[in-house]
């Protein structure tokens, strides 16, 4: 487990242009668009668009579980574990480790 108090980015590879930032930058806008337009033609333009990004920008690919999975967690969130399982069954991702009992800290 990574602990920081910094927003975690997802690092660019060796051969890396920047389209991965753009993209990514570009989803963002695209999601404040489909939040305050009142069209619906718009919205599933919209939709489509961002969907085609994340489908181009994959990074997990469901057919992997069960496998220790880098998570970026604050100093100030305690009683997280250190170590813990990926995977929806037998876990439920975080639910299995008890979330109402993480705790923040000043």
């Amino acid at each position: 487990m990574i602990r920081n108090d910094v927003a975690a980015v997802h690092p660019a590879s060796a051969n890396d242009d920047g389209t991965h930032l753009v993209r990514h930058l570009r989803a963002g806008i695209l999601y404040h668009q489909w939040l305050t337009t009142t069209d619906r033609e718009e919205q599933t333009r919209i939709w489509k668009e961002m969907l085609a990004i994340n489908a181009k920008n994959i990074f997990n690919i469901g057919t992997v579980a069960r496998e220790l999975q880098p998570v970026v967690v604050s100093n100030k969130l305690h009683n997280v574990p250190e170590k813990a399982l990926f995977a929806f069954e037998p876990t439920s991702y975080f639910g299995v480790y008890r979330m109402e009992e993480f705790f923040f800290t000043e």
